[in-house]
């Protein structure tokens, strides 16, 4: 198995880790990235399985794959042993609630700490409109009288789908 990383991709951090609960080896190549110029130029590998040319990728034998949680999802799937996800349907559906939250809404400002470092932008409308907070559309749609902890929830050993949510 092979994984395509980059130094500061959060996303192929979350696939190395879903790589280590599971005890699967792999080979990771970390993808060159500078200061000055980012992934630039992008790896060869990595465009030719991924249009968007971003790391993550996982070549597992014939499969090519990209996207940190597709990635996950294949292996939740190719090696169901241990599982990472819980076996209840909604339990389930909320942890890809609170993953998805993760990718779309906490990183978002968090992005602006691991990326390259740029000078701000002059335009002092353009720069206050990358700091306008973002709407929470995703976490919103988590039931709004419970409020779930991420530290809390151990996914796959939880005792109940709902103890980590009150």
């Amino acid at each position: 198995m092979l994984l395509y990383s980059g130094p500061l991709s959060l996303f192929s951090r979350k696939v190395e880790i879903a790589l280590r609960e599971k005890s699967l080896a792999f080979e990771r190549v970390m993808v060159p990235f500078s200061q000055a110029k980012g992934y630039a130029p992008k790896h060869p590998a990595v465009m030719a399985a991924n249009p968007k040319g971003q790391v993550p990728v996982l070549v597992d034998g014939d499969a090519t794959l990209f996207d940190s949680t597709v990635i996950f999802e294949y292996l939740e799937d190719a090696y169901p042993t241990p599982p990472l996800y819980p076996r209840a349907a909604a339990a389930r559906a909320r942890c890809r609630l609170l993953e998805l939250a993760a990718d779309e809404i906490v990183f978002v400002p968090v992005r602006r700490l691991t990326y390259r470092t740029e000078p701000p932008d002059p335009d002092p409308q353009r720069q206050a409109q990358g700091n306008r907070p973002r709407r929470r559309s995703a976490s919103s749609t988590l039931d709004s009288k419970r409020s779930c902890r991420a530290d809390t929830i151990s996914a796959a050993t939880s005792p109940s789908p709902t103890s980590a949510c009150s």
